[in-house]
């Protein structure tokens, strides 16, 4: 007789399978892999062949997203225990709300709200 956990590693290593269950398992984690805010811009749509295909609301943040590539796969593969995504493809589209995502944003920049002292904010106001 065959241990139970021998058939069912077995059984869940099949290609098919695993693909499957790879790609739920990177859509479920990747709140928690990129943060709350960018989770409300960019949400993974599938895993297929090793990329990951993300929709981002807008060009802005398309852009970061760009910039962030390397250090979203490294910490969702480090969350996978394996190179589950090898590349990311982005593309601007329509994203669902969680009503988590949808808290109130604060109506102020966040540099405001940091202590900085008079002339930091002098020379912030003037940029902007």
């Amino acid at each position: 007789m065959e241990a139970l956990k021998s058939i069912l590693d077995n059984f869940f290593r099949k290609p098919k399978l695993k693909s499957v269950v790879d790609s739920r398992r990177v859509l479920a984690v990747w709140d928690s892999a990129v943060g709350t805010l960018v989770a409300r811009h960019a949400q993974p749509k599938k895993l297929q062949d090793h990329t990951l295909w993300v929709e981002v609301d807008n060009s802005t943040w398309m852009q970061q997203m760009h910039f962030m590539e390397e250090k979203i796969k490294t910490k969702l593969n480090l969350i996978m225990g394996a190179n589950t995504v090898e590349k990311i493809r982005f593309k601007l589209g329509l994203l669902y709300r969680h009503p988590s995502h949808d808290a109130p944003q604060p109506s102020v920049p966040g540099w405001c709200a940091l202590d900085l002292n008079e002339d930091v904010r002098k020379n912030i106001e003037q940029e902007i």
